[in-house]
C-alpha cells in the first residue's frame, strides 16, 4: 500500500479529531475561541470534506489514489487561500463570508473528486 495514503488518511483523521475537540468540547475562555474560528472554522470544513475522499482512496488501487491526490494537491490549497482571503461582513459581496466560500468550493471539490474516483476506477478495473 502506498505511503501516501496512509499519512493521508491518518493525518486528516488526527486533524479532524483534534478540531472537534477545540471548536465543540472545548471551554470558549480557554483561547480568543472568534479570532480563531475565523481563520480555522474553514479549514474545518474542508478537511471534512477531504477526509471521505480519503477513507474511499484508502481502499482502492494506487492508480486511483494517485489522481485524486493530483487534483487535491492545488485545489486544496487555493480552497484554503480564498477562503481566508475572502472578506466577511454585509459590505460588497453580501454577507459572503469564509464558511460560505469554503463550503461552495467543498462541493465543487465534492462533485470533481467523486467523478475523478469513478472514472479511474472504471478505467483501471477495465484493464
Amino acid at each position: 500500500m502506498n505511503k501516501a495514503k496512509k499519512i493521508i488518511f491518518w493525518g486528516s483523521l488526527v486533524i479532524i479529531v483534534i478540531f472537534f475537540s477545540l471548536f465543540f468540547l472545548g471551554p470558549e475562555r480557554m483561547y480568543p475561541y472568534h479570532e480563531i474560528t475565523s481563520v480555522l472554522g474553514p479549514s474545518f470544513l474542508i478537511l471534512c470534506v477531504v477526509f471521505p475522499f480519503s477513507l474511499v482512496t484508502y481502499f482502492l488501487r494506487d492508480e486511483v489514489f494517485q489522481i485524486w491526490m493530483r487534483f487535491s494537491r492545488w485545489w486544496i490549497p487555493m480552497t484554503i487561500f480564498l477562503t481566508i482571503i475572502t472578506p466577511s461582513g454585509n459590505g460588497l459581496y453580501a454577507g459572503v463570508g469564509g464558511e460560505i466560500t469554503a463550503m461552495f468550493l467543498g462541493g465543487i471539490y465534492t462533485f470533481v473528486s467523486a467523478f475523478l474516483i469513478i472514472v479511474k476506477s472504471v478505467a483501471v478495473y477495465r484493464k
